[in-house]
C-alpha cells in the first residue's frame, strides 16, 4: 500500500542513458561536467563535484578539508556529529584520523541540538558535521551564532536526505563549507547511484576532484598552499599528489541526473502536498507525533514517534503496518553508538543522549513520494487509530 520509495524516472532518463551508450563514451566526461555545472547553478553554489555515491561525497569533503588545512593532523582533530546519522556520515572522518564527538539531537526535529553542540565545542574541535534529517534543515541560525566564536571550525552538511530543503531562503547543502547530496534510488532525485558535494571555495573543489580520481592533477589547478609545484602537461596526466581514491561517477548517471534536475520542482511539490496532509491527519493524535518540520522542509520521509500510552509498543505497530503492506524502517539507524562497528571508531560522547534514545526506542519512518499518496496516508492513519484504541 505504501512503499518506502518509488521510481522518479520515465522514458526521458532511459533515452538519455541510451544516448550515452550509443556515444561510446561512458566514463566520467562531458555529461558529468554538465551535470555538475547545472547542479551548482540550481542550488546557487559556485562549485559542484560529482562522485559515485553520497557516501563518497562525504569522503571527498572530509579528505579535502584535511589535506588543505592539516595534512598531518597536528592540530585539532575532533569532529562533532549528531548520534543519529548514516554510517558514512561518520566513517570518512574516522578513516582520515579524526576523533568523533557524538552529541544529542532534538527529539522534535530529529536534528542536532544546538544546546548540546555548544557544550561540545572546544579548542580541539576541527569541524562540525550536521545531518539534515528526512528533509528537515537544521537550525542554522543558532549553529552560525555558535560557530562565529570558532572561526577555524569547518561546517560540513550531510544533506543526502534533504535535497531542496531551505533554511531562511538558503538551500540546505549550501550553508556549510561543504554540503553533500545523494542521488541513490530512494532519494529525492535518482541517478541509480551517485553523489554531489557543493562548495563555494575553488581550492576545495579542485582538491575534491583530485581525491575522487586517484589523487592526480590531470586538468586541475591545485591551490598553492598544498606546496605542489607545477609540472609539464604531459607528465601531469599521470602525476599523483594526494592519497586519493577512485570515486568517479559514469556518464550514464550524469545523463540521468541532467533529466532529473528538470523535475525537482514537481517532485518537491508532490512531497510537500503529502507532508502537509499527513500533518493534518495526525494533528489531533497525541500518542503519535510526526517529526516537527520547518517551513523549508523537502519532506524526504515521515518520522514518527510513539508517545504516552503507545510508547513501548512499536513492535506491535510495525507488525500491523507490515501486514497492511506499509513499509517502515528505523529513523536512519537510530542511535548509531549501539552499532557494533563503533568499537573501531575513536570517539567520545558529550552529554546525555535522551533525544537520540527516544527516537531509537520509540521512533520509526514511513515513506513519502513525489506522487499523490494522500489516499494511502489516510489508510495508514486509520490503521494507527485502530492500534491506538488498544492502548488508550
Amino acid at each position: 500500500m505504501l512503499p518506502l520509495a518509488t521510481d522518479t524516472w520515465d522514458e526521458d532518463e532511459v533515452e538519455a542513458i541510451v544516448a550515452v551508450l550509443k556515444s561510446g563514451k561512458h566514463t566520467m566526461g562531458a555529461r558529468v561536467n554538465e551535470y555538475e555545472e547545472l547542479f551548482a547553478q540550481y542550488f546557487g553554489s559556485k562549485y559542484a563535484v560529482m562522485t559515485n555515491s553520497g557516501s563518497s561525497a562525504n569522503l571527498v569533503a572530509a579528505a579535502a578539508h584535511r589535506y588543505l588545512t592539516d595534512p598531518f593532523l597536528k592540530g585539532p582533530r575532533e569532529i562533532i556529529v549528531p548520534a543519529i546519522g548514516w554510517s558514512t556520515t561518520y566513517f570518512p572522518f574516522s578513516q582520515l584520523g579524526y576523533k568523533l564527538v557524538f552529541v544529542d539531537v532534538d527529539p522534535h526535529t530529529f536534528n542536532i541540538d544546538p544546546i548540546k553542540l555548544a557544550e561540545a565545542l572546544c579548542t580541539e574541535t576541527a569541524g562540525v558535521c550536521v545531518v539534515n534529517v528526512l528533509g528537515n534543515p537544521c537550525d542554522f541560525g543558532q549553529i552560525r551564532k555558535l560557530l562565529a566564536n570558532y572561526p577555524n571550525v569547518v561546517l560540513f552538511e550531510d544533506n543526502c536526505e534533504s535535497l531542496g530543503a531551505q533554511y531562511d531562503g538558503e538551500y540546505a547543502g549550501t550553508i556549510g563549507d561543504f554540503g553533500s547530496f545523494s542521488s541513490y534510488f530512494s532519494h529525492h532525485i535518482s541517478t541509480i547511484e551517485g553523489g554531489m558535494t557543493l562548495t563555494d571555495d575553488f581550492g576545495r573543489a579542485q582538491v575534491m576532484k583530485s581525491m575522487r580520481a586517484h589523487g592526480w592533477v590531470r586538468n586541475l589547478e591545485l591551490p598553492a598552499n598544498l606546496g605542489i609545484p607545477p609540472s609539464d602537461p604531459w607528465s601531469d596526466q599521470f602525476r599523483f599528489v594526494l592519497p586519493g581514491y577512485n570515486l568517479r561517477p559514469i556518464e550514464m548517471e550524469a545523463a540521468a541526473g541532467i533529466v532529473q534536475l528538470k523535475k525537482i520542482e514537481s517532485i518537491l511539490e508532490g512531497r510537500k502536498l503529502n507532508g502537509d496532509y499527513l500533518s493534518k491527519l495526525l494533528g489531533e493524535i497525541p500518542e503519535i507525533r510526526l517529526q516537527q518540520m520547518s517551513n523549508g522542509s523537502s519532506w524526504f520521509g515521515f518520522g514518527l514517534i510513539l508517545r504516552g500510552s503507545m510508547e513501548g509498543h512499536r513492535k506491535e505497530v510495525i507488525a500491523k503496518l507490515t501486514e497492511a503492506k506499509v513499509e517502515s524502517r528505523p529513523v536512519i539507524t537510530g542511535n548509531f553508538l549501539l552499532n557494533p562497528v563503533i568499537k573501531y571508531l575513536e570517539h567520545r560522547v558529550c552529554g546525555s543522549l535522551e533525544g537520540v534514545n527516544q527516537i531509537h526506542d520509540s521512533g520509526f519512518m514511513i515513506g513519502n513520494h513525489h506522487s499523490d499518496v494522500r489516499k494511502s496516508l489516510e489508510e495508514v492513519v486509520e490503521i494507527l487509530l485502530k492500534i491506538r484504541q488498544d492502548y488508550v
